[in-house]
């Protein structure tokens, strides 16, 4: 890690720093070693695995006239540089509700009205502040019980808005999704006490409804939004923009599930079928709390049996847009073999063979993923990665040879609404996932400064640029 000039610049390696390591024989005898997968050449064996879109089952579901977009944001900003440095995270998740029709240019080849665009989206913010370095709650208290109490404090203060002025509080929306849409939970069992952190207490099966409770063993604090496991892996010291993410994974989760239950029991039959959900990223939760993807699964499958139930088509479509990460560059490199108007299904053979280069048999996001990734080929070119939930019942990774294209009855009208709401703003973009970016980003920069600004004035602390990120 190089030092910083006092003017911000990092310290400059020498020019011939690499030569020592790149003349070592040990390590080039290391790197001759290593195993390199063989380079693609030629097609890609995936003659077997594309289905053309016009030939997928017919879903009976409407052609969706509106789109509810998710996508989340955040940033830590230092409070006061000296050391030991403080630092607070600002998170956020945004909520777009989008008219589909006011979003198709005018004919022929015109441009979307952006007058008309604004007045057929409404957007709103679920927002919140948690200690992340040295700043606590209150005096004596470790960085780990001012974080779990912090995300208590958001979870019981931020509500998500309903129909008629019915708001629901963060912490409810969890009981909801690790119960059933219509009945929450009471209570939690924590496996292990989080005291661990500070206490090394070694309690476990600890229950705590939904008010909270207190460890008999350690006297720790226990909150009911312990379940969701953000508290571990924030670290005491230096930066907790991990833990941050890991946070704004658990509220779009939150956000993304309750508006698809809010608009299933809001006239139900009418609005709801022609709705789709789109978030922004694959329909994942990644490190500790990705516990919460069997349950957001369930959650999904029950609302698509109550559809069912009602002589519905059942679940509208629900999917996750993903623009990063190892399938998206896969689906860059090999997108000339698959014809517009075409979907690849991606069995987990093929995921261990070409993406993951590995043998075994965990399938691919055993432990992540509620959603099985497609890759499709838009008619006008796109390339776009995308996951659904399996319905009625399931798990995506029960794919393991071949995709069984009856466990993802909407399909068809997914791929429907990607080809119709592509824009030329972005590579491979979908203009509902845009707007969601637009109203949920918290900006460098100016951004940066005015939420530093904002947390050093209600703390107390000197105003201080910020300062540049080192370039490592």
């Amino acid at each position: 890690m190089p030092y910083i000039h006092p003017k911000g610049a990092p310290e400059r390696a020498s020019r011939l720093g690499h030569v020592r390591t790149a003349m070592d024989p040990s390590v080039r005898q290391a790197l001759e070693s290593y195993f390199l997968p063989p380079a693609v050449s030629g097609p890609p064996p995936i003659a077997d695995l594309l289905v053309e879109a016009a030939t997928l089952p017919v879903s009976g579901l409407p052609k969706p006239a509106y789109a509810i977009s998710i996508d989340g944001s955040k940033q830590e900003v230092e409070v006061r540089p000296e050391f030991p440095s403080a630092r607070v995270g600002f998170a956020q998740v945004a909520g777009v509700f989008s008219q589909l029709n006011a979003l198709a240019p005018a004919p022929p080849g015109g441009f979307v009205d952006p007058v008309a665009i604004a007045q057929a989206t409404r957007a709103a913010l679920v927002k919140g502040v948690v200690p992340t370095s040295i700043v606590t709650i209150r005096s004596g208290q470790t960085i780990h019980e001012a974080w779990r109490e912090a995300v208590w404090e958001l979870f019981t203060t931020c509500e998500l808005e309903g129909p008629a002025g019915t708001n629901t509080r963060l912490a409810d929306v969890l009981a909801h999704v690790l119960g059933t849409p219509t009945v929450p939970v009471a209570s939690v069992t924590l496996e292990r006490c989080p005291g661990r952190h500070d206490r090394d207490c070694d309690a476990g099966g600890l229950v705590v409804p939904l008010g909270g409770a207190t460890c008999e063993k350690c006297g720790t604090a226990l909150y009911f939004t312990d379940a969701a496991n953000t508290h571990d892996e924030v670290v005491e010291f230096g930066s907790n923009d991990n833990a941050l993410g890991r946070l704004m994974l658990v509220l779009e989760l939150l956000t993304f599930l309750w508006q698809i239950r809010i608009f299933s029991m809001v006239d139900p039959g009418r609005v709801f079928p022609r709705c789709a959900f789109l978030l922004d990223g694959p329909l994942a939760m990644f490190g500790r709390p990705a516990g919460l993807k069997r349950h957001a699964l369930r959650f999904l499958q029950a609302i698509h049996v109550q559809e069912l139930a009602a002589g519905r088509a059942g679940l509208p479509v629900v999917i996750g847009i993903e623009k990063g990460g190892a399938l998206a560059e896969h689906a860059e490199h090999i997108r000339e073999y698959i014809p517009p108007g075409y979907l690849l299904c991606l069995p987990d053979r093929y995921i261990r063979e070409h993406v993951q280069h590995r043998e075994g048999n965990r399938a691919y996001g055993y432990d992540t993923d509620y959603g099985r990734r497609f890759i499709y080929r838009a008619r006008d070119g796109r390339t776009l990665v995308f996951s659904m939930p399996p319905m009625p019942s399931g798990d995506p990774t029960d794919d393991a040879e071949t995709v069984d294209l009856a466990h993802y009855p909407s399909l068809d009208t997914a791929i429907g609404l990607l080809d119709q709401v592509g824009t030329m703003l972005y590579r491979n973009a979908v203009i509902p996932v845009a707007f969601a970016h637009n109203y949920a980003s918290l900006p460098l920069g100016t951004g940066s400064q005015v939420l530093t600004y904002l947390a050093q004035d209600a703390l107390g602390a000197a105003r201080t640029q910020v300062r540049p990120t080192p370039f490592f």
